[in-house]
C-alpha cells in the first residue's frame, strides 16, 4: 500500500477563531480609542470610593440597576462586549457621576 502524502485537514476552534477576529477588530484606531475612553471612565468609577457611591445612589435614583460597571479583560473578549453593555444600561447615571463637580476634581488624576 501506497503511504498517502496528503496532509490531514486542519480545521481551527471556532472559539478560538471568533476571539482572533473579535481581537483584530478592536484593534481598529476608531474602536480601541472608544474602548479605551470607555476603559478609563470604568477604572475611575471602580477606583475611587465616592464615585462608585454616586453611581450606584444615582442608578437607584433613575431606577436603573445599582450594578457596577464592568472592566474589561484582554484575554476574553467577551468582558469588552460586557464592559459595553453595562456602560449603555448605566449612561444615565454615568453621565450624573461624572459631571458632579465633587467627581469632576478626581477624575483629572
Amino acid at each position: 500500500m501506497k503511504k498517502s502524502t496528503a496532509s490531514p485537514i486542519h480545521i481551527r476552534c471556532m472559539a478560538h477563531t471568533l476571539h482572533i477576529s473579535t481581537r483584530k477588530a478592536l484593534e481598529i484606531p476608531s474602536i480601541s480609542r472608544i474602548c479605551g475612553k470607555i476603559r478609563r471612565v470604568v477604572t475611575f468609577l471602580r477606583r475611587r470610593t465616592v464615585a462608585a457611591n454616586l453611581l450606584r445612589a444615582t442608578a437607584e435614583q433613575l431606577n436603573l440597576p445599582s450594578w457596577s460597571p464592568v472592566i474589561d479583560v484582554a484575554t476574553r473578549w467577551s468582558s469588552t462586549l460586557d464592559m459595553m453593555e453595562r456602560c449603555l444600561v448605566l449612561h444615565p447615571a454615568i453621565c450624573v457621576v461624572v459631571t458632579n463637580q465633587q467627581v469632576r476634581g478626581q477624575f483629572a488624576t
